[in-house]
């Protein structure tokens, strides 16, 4: 019964594992960023009915976007806030690259913040900087035609920025594109995102753009950052596009041109969030019907790493304290683990002498059961109960901003990647060349949980290699590139559980005389 309990929780948690990354958002892969060309045509929108002044001016306008600009004579300028640090290009107002200081990333590609015109953008214009009490503005007047694009950072969140235009050109597209990088993690959640009545995913294909409409916010999702326009008077009308594999998805806002846009630009930290609007949280894989009992895990670890300033010592304290606060039910399940091994002698001879008669073997292995005040439930039940909680501390471990960067010990420097020692002179199968320690020596602690579970009568041929090999091996292929918060999680549930059956056989031995 032992050895068909493991399975199934071997089972489950495999069956978990697959689950996070079938029905995790996924985007193309994609291999390196590409800066929109001045000269490609960009998505439009189409208008909504305009006076015939305006449609003149439209008009006049495409003409003056269309024509040859001099070279800008700025350099690029740095916005710096403590936060982040965004350099821009004079020439087009564009964003050259805006990167997180606490975390050195960028989702957001050179050439956003372009607007345009019937597929001409302002991207070739030469602007001039203007510093502004927190933010800036580009402005562009020839006599004729003037174009000022401002950004204002938000006084209580600032990674709440605050775009508007002024200007006598007629601009209804705002374009910001996403960059790729080399985090595999990050691409895995990479698909564009919205929300109306519900969280919804977008699938783009290249060469064909699709379209989300949203009263609420939309726009691109990292594993651990989010770059939205939020919705204020108007609802969103945002495309979705990709060029093609070599290029990243690029995002077009349908716009009036004169409306103040709000675009959010930040790490998915729940509580930076839910300050902007509480179903932001939902773009955190926190998972479905467990999201709540993640949310106190996540309470937990930040208190824990308040205390203890450090989140590898607090996951330590925190599986501790979950393993204390399951000990009854995994005591009791060890226990009736154990009372069914030492029946199992007796079962075997029912099931060898009844075999013919499976109703006669059935009635009388109860009967066995009774007898010895044994539940073949009663190992296998309180492990299920725990499963909630164990896929909740899947999740955040695994998803967690909050570990982001942060170090544990020795080679140990970023608990939301594998833990790295060194890179081997050669590839292992299903491994790769890097030697990741912590899933080793979880695979160990498997091995000797197994060496610790006698092995039953009735436990032969595939069964036996499925729990005494496969499962191991199976477990550190899945583990060995998951993010080492995560996997010193399990190592240490390991050791525990480890712990504990010796605790139980002693128990039982002591009771026995």
């Amino acid at each position: 019964m032992e050895k068909r309990t493991m399975l199934v929780l071997f089972v489950t948690l495999i069956l978990l594992v697959l689950f996070q990354y079938l029905y995790t958002p996924r985007q193309v892969q994609e291999e390196a960023p590409q800066e929109p060309s001045t000269e490609e045509t960009l998505p439009v929108r189409e208008p909504e009915p305009r006076q015939a002044a305006e449609k003149e001016s439209r008009k006049e306008g495409g003409d003056f976007l269309g024509k040859e600009f001099p070279q800008s004579v700025s350099e690029p300028v740095t916005y710096d806030n403590d936060i982040f640090a965004l350099t821009l290009s004079p020439q087009g107002g564009t964003v050259e690259r805006w990167v997180f200081d606490a975390y050195d990333v960028s989702i957001i590609a050179p050439g956003s913040f372009a607007l345009s015109s019937e597929g001409k953008s302002d991207s070739r214009i030469p602007y001039t900087y203007e510093p502004l009490d927190n933010g800036f503005a580009f402005v562009y007047d020839d006599g004729q035609w003037k174009s000022k694009k401002t950004f204002l950072f938000d006084n209580e969140n600032p990674y709440l920025l605050h775009f508007q235009w002024e200007g006598n050109i007629y601009f209804d597209t705002v374009h910001v594109q996403k960059e790729l990088d080399d985090d595999v993690a990050e691409k895995a959640y990479g698909r564009p995102l919205y929300y109306g009545d519900k969280l919804r995913y977008v699938k783009v294909k290249e060469g064909a753009p699709e379209t989300a409409l949203t009263n609420r916010w939309g726009g691109f999702n990292t594993k651990y950052f989010l770059g939205i326009f939020l919705a204020d008077e108007r609802p969103l009308s945002l495309v979705f596009s990709q060029k093609d594999a070599q290029s990243g998805i690029a995002m077009a806002l349908g716009w009036d041109g004169r409306s103040p846009l709000q675009f959010f630009y930040g790490p998915k930290e729940s509580d930076l969030l839910s300050r902007i609007d509480p179903e932001l949280e939902k773009s955190i894989q926190f998972g479905g019907i467990i999201r709540p009992i993640s949310m106190v895990f996540l309470w937990a670890l930040k208190g824990l790493y308040g205390w203890l300033g450090n989140y590898g010592l607090a996951i330590i304290v925190l599986t501790i304290i979950v393993k204390l606060l399951f000990f009854p039910l995994t005591h009791k399940s060890y226990i009736s683990m154990a009372k069914m091994q030492k029946i199992q002698p007796e079962v075997q001879k029912i099931q060898k002498k009844y075999k013919d008669n499976p109703q006669e073997m059935n009635k009388r292995v109860m009967e066995v059961y009774q007898k010895n005040k044994v539940n073949p439930m009663g190992g296998c039940l309180p492990l299920l109960l725990q499963f909630p909680v164990l896929w909740a501390l899947f999740r955040v471990f695994s998803n967690a901003i909050e570990l982001k960067g942060e170090p544990f010990v020795l080679w140990i420097r970023d608990l939301s990647i594998p833990d790295t020692l060194f890179k081997l002179p050669f590839g292992l199968p299903f491994l790769g060349e890097n030697f990741n320690v912590l899933p080793i020596l979880m695979f160990a602690s498997m091995i000797w949980m197994q060496k610790l579970t006698p092995a039953q009568g009735n436990v032969q041929g595939a069964n036996k290699f499925m729990m005494q090999v496969f499962m191991p091996v199976f477990m550190l292929i899945i583990f060995y590139s998951m993010p080492s918060g995560l996997v010193l999680y399990f190592l240490l549930s390991n050791a525990i559980s480890i712990g504990q059956q010796q605790y139980t056989r002693k128990h039982l031995k002591a009771q026995e005389g």
